[in-house]
Order: C-alpha cells, then structure tokens, then sequence
C-alpha cells in the first residue's frame, strides 16, 4: 500500500495554486493570461485523473484516517460540512466524474502537462478537440505546417555545410541552432549563420530563414490561442461550479501526501514516536535537519522542562552549538505535535498551542529598522502574547546595543518571561544575567561544553552541562584558532588582561567603601 500511494501521488501537481488561479478573473484578458488558462485545464485534467489510482492504492486501509481519504473519489454520499480527523473530508466523489466529463468534452483524452517549453507549447497548441471549432483546425494546420519547414530548414541546412546541427526552442529566442565546437574542426562557421554566441563546448547560432519561419510558428500559435480561448473560458466557468469540492480532494490528497513523508522518513531514520504528557522530555535528541546534513555525527543532547525547570539560560563559547540545541527543542515539538516521529531515543512532549521565535539578526532596510530595533520590536510581540502554554526559544537577545544596555534589557525581558510561566529557552553569552537568575524559582542555567586544555585550540564538545559556563576569554580562544593576525591577537589579550584587572580593583574599591561606611555608621551611633 505505501509504495502504491507513493507512486500513485507523483503525478500529483499543486492542485491549490491550480484551482486558486481558475478562479481569478484577469481584469484585462491577454496573449499571456490566454496561455495560463490552457495549462491550468491541462494541469488540472492530469490532477482530476491522478485521483482513482489514489483511491485504488488505499484499498484494504483499516486506518480510519486512511479510509476517509479513500472515500475522496469514489462515494456516492452528498456532500456535506462536517469535518472528519484534521479537517480531512469524506464527502466527494461521484462529483470527480462530471469534472472528467466536462473536460474530456473539450480538451483530447491524450494531452498531458509538460515542462519542457516547446512541448508545452504543443500540448496548448492541440488541447482543444478537434471539431469544435473550424478556424482553429486550420491555424493547427498551419502551425503544423511551419513546424515541418524549421525541421525541413534544420535538415538541409545540415546536409549543405555537413553540420551535425541540434535544433533547440526556448520561449525567448524560439527555435535556434546548437552544435559542438569540435564539430567545426578548426573551420569557421558560413556567414549564413548568423547571432552567433559560444558557450563553453557548445555554439549556438540562427539563420535569417529560420527567424523567418520561427516568427511564422509564433504567429499560427497565437491564432490558434485566441481561438482556443472561448472554448477554455466556457469550460472554466462549468468548473468553478465544483470548486468548493476540488479544494476538498486537494485537502485531503495533502494529507495522505503528508502521511506517507512521515512513513517514508521513518523507514529510512532512527526516529521514535512521542508520547503527548504534560512534560517536555527528550532523551538524545538530535537536529532533524544538521542531522542529515552534516557530514560528521550528529552530537546528541537531553531536554527536560517542567513548570520547576520552565526558563533555561543556555550559555556557552561561540560555535558551541547554544543555537542548535534551542532550535532543535523547537522543531522536535513541531514534529511531535503535527504527528510525525521524532529524531530522538525518547521523546515526551506537552500540547503547545503558541511558538515564539527570536533567533535571526538581520536588520530590515524597507522598514528602516536596525537589528538592534528589529530584535525588540519581535521581544515585544513576544512579551504581549506568551502564556504558560506557549513555547519561546531566544537567541543572545540585547547584542545588538551596548553591553550595559543589552544586559539591563535581557534582565527584564527574562524576568517577564519567567513571570509568564512559558516553557523559555534563553541563549545568551551575558554572564551575569546567568548569575542574577540563578536562585530565581523555575530558572534552570546549563552550557555547552568545550575543551580549552590545550593552548591555541578549542574543541567543541557539543555536550549540554549544568551550571554557566566557567571558560574565561573564550572569544580570544576562539580568536586565536581563527586566521587572524598574531599581533591584532596579542593586543587583544593585552586589552582583556587589563579590563580584567579594572574590574577586580573596582570590587575591592567597593567593598572598601562598603566597610568604610559601616564602620562610620557603628561609631556615629555610639
């Protein structure tokens, strides 16, 4: 059954952007619009006829999901509004085999879609059936015609200069010549030819007669498209009467077309099903995505968050795969949630009803909005909509300004996040919010392992560790790896030493003064 319907499905085209543009009606009718409305009959004729092969592969579903999709093209029940599983319909058919009849009354039983240009073209130019229409059987006849004299034109013009000549149409230049270069053999071409343009290996070329002749076809073509048009506007307007249906069997066909994914994806990876609960806990998840794609193994890491453990502040090195991991939480309740395997050991996952993301740093130019503007304009639809039953992963949120303003504005956001009672997971390289946080109920600090033992390297562990993350200057370390100039590296490290040393006199100056005014405090009561 599976490999029937995957088979069955793969004649399949777009059938949504296929019904939506039959249902517009261009404002001002072109050549053009002409054009669209032939290959969307013909699409959606391939599409109607896709249907059976559908229904004769699910044959022997026990799924309840499944047989409700069967029923698409063969019941004889009336349709009705009521909404089976995920909005998966059970009503249609005996209505499929008036559309079939409908179109077969206009367009030729042997008209298939093409996407090669000048078989499209051909399958426009014949799709009417014969007799409809008189004129248009003799513009076919012309068209035939001039398509004869380009090959006849091709052939003796092969012959004449003992050329292997390649005749080749595109919707740009129509019919232009193709040959290899070596075919010249260190000759050049007659002056015949002519636009001559050399690509690589290969040279292409036209002659004055086949521009002639190419201008003929596209002339009988477009006759016969404006004669074609009253025949396909009329059955068009016979077609939007079941509209309402045919985006149902296309609802449905999504479905099933979403199902086998699912099946076809866990035949192939080491992927488990979920259990819906009310804890988020993922045993050795991985990255749907980095997964497949890289070419190293996969790193896998563990999840668990309770209303005790709700706001993770992930901190850790660059490159240490903080990003990853928050992606990886999200996408995993993604897949659980719409039914699809995970790729996990075990997988737990609670009902999420809102996602919130704040991961990119791009500016936007059109709303002259800087990254920094962009970045708070997405928190602040976060802040405004989270609840305790929303998901929210945040990616080094407050970079985008100084480091004072960005750490008070992470703080406070982070505090409102914990206020929500959302299930957060907060990637940051702020130190101290980490620290703030610590004792701060349902807030959790983990990191990313690295290996900085060694001078000079950094190994990525990719390893998910309680606690912040304890490396000192591992942007300097990770600096150093990178191919930087040896002297800008040590300036750096001359620069961070010294901060370092401000920073620790400034502590012991304030404990001083601290004392200082304790001490004064004591002698003044006295």
């Amino acid at each position: 059954m599976f490999f029937a319907t995957r088979a069955a499905m793969k004649v399949i085209l777009d059938a949504d952007k296929i019904l939506t543009q039959l249902i517009i009606i261009p404002t001002k009718p072109s050549l053009h619009s002409t054009e669209q409305s032939i290959n969307n009959i013909i699409m959606l004729k391939q599409f109607v006829g896709g249907i059976q092969p559908i229904h004769e592969a699910l044959t022997g579903a026990k799924s309840v999901m499944l047989k409700e999709i069967k029923r698409v093209s063969t019941s004889n029940d009336q349709c009705t509004t009521t909404l089976v599983l995920t909005k998966i319909k059970n009503c249609i058919a005996a209505i499929i085999d008036p559309i079939k009849d409908l179109i077969d009354e206009f367009i030729n039983e042997d008209i298939t879609y093409a996407t090669k240009p000048v078989e499209l073209r051909n399958q426009r130019t014949y799709a009417i059936k014969s007799g409809v229409n008189g004129l248009l059987d003799v513009a076919r006849q012309t068209y035939k015609e001039a398509n004869m004299d380009v090959y006849e034109l091709v052939q003796e013009l092969s012959e004449t200069h003992t050329l292997p000549l390649e005749l080749v149409f595109d919707n740009a230049r129509q019919y232009y010549l193709r040959l290899n270069a070596s075919d010249l053999e260190e000759r050049n071409l007659p002056p015949v030819f002519i636009n001559v343009i050399r690509k690589k290996n290969k040279i292409e070329c036209s002659t004055l007669d086949l521009r002639k002749r190419s201008q003929k076809i596209t002339d009988s073509h477009t006759e016969v498209l404006l004669m074609s048009d009253k025949a396909i506007q009329e059955l068009i307007s016979e077609i939007r009467v079941y509209m309402s249906v045919l985006f149902k069997v296309s609802e449905s066909i999504a479905m099933l077309d979403m199902l086998s994914s699912f099946a076809h994806n866990v035949t192939l990876q080491d992927y488990t099903r979920p259990r819906i609960t009310h804890t988020l806990g993922i045993k050795a998840g991985r990255h749907p995505i980095r997964d497949k794609v890289q070419n190293s193994t996969f790193i896998p890491n563990d999840v668990f968050a309770t209303q005790q453990s709700r706001f993770q502040i992930i901190t850790g090195c660059n490159m240490s795969g903080k990003s990853t991991y928050i992606r990886s939480v999200a996408l995993l309740s993604v897949m659980a949630q719409i039914g699809c395997f995970v790729p996990a050991e075990f997988g737990s996952f609670p009902i999420i009803k809102q996602l919130f993301a704040r991961i990119s740093i791009d500016d936007s130019i059109e709303a002259n909005v800087s990254t920094f503007a962009s970045e708070m304009r997405e928190t602040a639809f976060i802040l405004r909509n989270v609840d305790r039953h929303s998901l929210v992963i945040i990616d080094e949120l407050g970079r985008g300004t100084s480091p004072r303003d960005g750490l008070a504005i992470a703080l406070a956001i982070a505090e409102a996040m914990v206020s929500s009672r959302a299930l957060v997971w907060f990637a940051t390289h702020f130190r101290d919010l980490a620290k703030i946080l610590a004792e701060r109920n349902g807030v959790v600090n983990k990191h990313l392992a690295v290996d900085m033992s060694e001078a000079d390297t950094m190994a990525m562990l990719y390893r998910l560790t309680d606690g912040v993350v304890s490396e000192q200057h591992y942007g300097l370390q990770l600096a150093k790896v990178m191919p930087l100039p040896p002297d800008v590296i040590e300036y750096a490290t001359e620069v961070a030493e010294k901060l370092q040393r401000q920073v620790e006199r400034r502590k012991r100056a304030s404990k001083g003064v601290i004392l200082s005014r304790k001490r004064k405090l004591i002698l003044g009561l006295k």
